[in-house]
């Protein structure tokens, strides 16, 4: 068995990037790893088909210390004491979570299949432009073989196959923050959430940061230190998906949301992989309780406010700018193109600057396709937002209709 997301050799290559995207010099780390047989190109996957050697998996180990002790020191985001807007819709609460579902399945069966591959499934098939759950029928073998489906959600996920929606680390983090919010309420801690998983989440079904985090749980850290050791996935965008209960228990309370978002957050990330989630928190009260068709002005701005001034998200400093209704997709694929080119595949997808960018993309009426290559968390936001922000007309039957 190779587990993923936790081997020294293949977080080193990760590490690299992150730190160099810090502004730290890497030249020397990058060059002895080489030097000693080691590659810098990150694995999408999580890890690399063959274990290092023993010499090798030290001199990682040695490598992830030293890029450590060059990283600035983290200051913990203040949140701002912002007005509560209007109550929330009690229907508006169950059209998020229902969006919330369906757009994860939706993305399930591709995940980690790129945007090219996606975009020759659905031609190939044609079921361009998507308006159903993707299937497997009518897609040619070749194309098939080229591009796999997900191997876990190939079995669920198929429209033919679908029956609900199966268990998902998604919605498992959504669960798991209710049932804090239910045994802690507003007085939760990081150490609350760093007991609650490992008391109630199975290690195998975290992954990057968080499964980082576990790890360093296991070997003692402290839960306000688990996010900083060896840990190159800490700006990625896992944190956003433990976000949403929060907002959905503080309808408009953006202050109140983004705090608990923080406290959940900082266990596992830091910089804008924190701040990202401050914003979904921030989105989630007032997608909830404010009337809007615009859905992208009407939430999403109201929610920058929620991490300051001072932090960064999706490649842009956060304010009331940040977002605007009319920068929406110029043609199919545009803003994916835009992003792959400017911060490159694996940081754009996963990364929580380049994530922030193509969730605005996705949940814009008329996307036509998963995004990317995680692109069940990508729609799964999009929907969302959609569902919770403009209410039911735009959450379709045949997406939340039994089948």
């Amino acid at each position: 068995m190779r587990l993923t997301w936790v081997q020294p050799e293949d977080l080193l290559s990760h590490q690299l990037v992150q730190s160099r995207s810090e502004g730290v010099d890497v030249a020397d780390v990058e060059a002895r790893w080489v030097e000693a047989g080691g590659t810098t190109q990150p694995s999408a996957s999580g890890a690399s088909d063959e274990p290092a050697s023993p010499e090798l998996r030290a001199l990682a180990q040695e490598l992830l210390a030293e890029l450590d002790s060059r990283a600035g020191e983290w200051h913990v985001p203040t949140i701002p004491d912002l007005p509560v807007l209007e109550q929330a819709y009690e229907r508006r609460v169950l059209n998020a979570w229902l969006g919330r579902a369906a757009g994860n399945l939706l993305g399930k069966p591709v995940e980690k299949i790129p945007r090219e591959g996606v975009r020759e499934i659905l031609e190939t098939s044609g079921q361009w432009p998507l308006t159903q759950y993707i299937t497997a029928v009518g897609v040619p073998d070749d194309v098939q073989r080229r591009w796999t489906w997900n191997r876990r959600s190939k079995a669920t996920s198929l429209r033919e196959v679908i029956n609900g929606m199966p268990e998902d680390d998604d919605l498992n983090f959504a669960i798991l923050a209710l049932q804090l919010l239910e045994r802690h309420g507003d007085a939760l801690t990081t150490e609350d959430v760093a007991q609650a998983w490992l008391n109630d989440l199975p290690a195998g079904r975290v992954f990057t940061a968080e499964r980082v985090a576990y790890r360093n749980l296991l070997d003692g850290v402290e839960p306000a230190r688990a996010a900083l050791v060896a840990n190159p996935f800490r700006e990625w965008i896992g944190a956003q998906i433990r976000t949403d209960a929060y907002g959905w228990a503080h309808p408009g309370d953006r202050t109140a949301a983004a705090k608990l978002a923080l406290v959940d957050a900082r266990l596992s990330h830091t910089g804008a992989g924190v701040t990202r989630r401050a914003v979904r928190a921030g989105a989630c009260g007032p997608r909830a309780g404010r009337r809007t068709r615009r859905f992208t002005c009407g939430v999403r701005r109201p929610a920058l406010g929620s991490c300051g001034e001072q932090h960064r998200v999706g490649g842009v400093r956060v304010d009331r700018s940040g977002f605007h209704h009319r920068d929406r997709p110029r043609g199919d694929g545009w803003v994916g193109h835009r992003l792959g080119r400017r911060y490159g595949r694996c940081r754009v997808w996963r990364g929580a600057r380049g994530s922030g960018r193509v969730v605005r993309a996705s949940g814009q009426p008329g996307g036509h396709e998963p995004a990317g290559d995680e692109p069940d968390r990508d729609r799964r936001t999009g929907s969302e937002d959609c569902g919770g922000g403009t209410g039911w007309s735009l959450m379709l039957s045949s997406w939340v209709a039994p089948t």
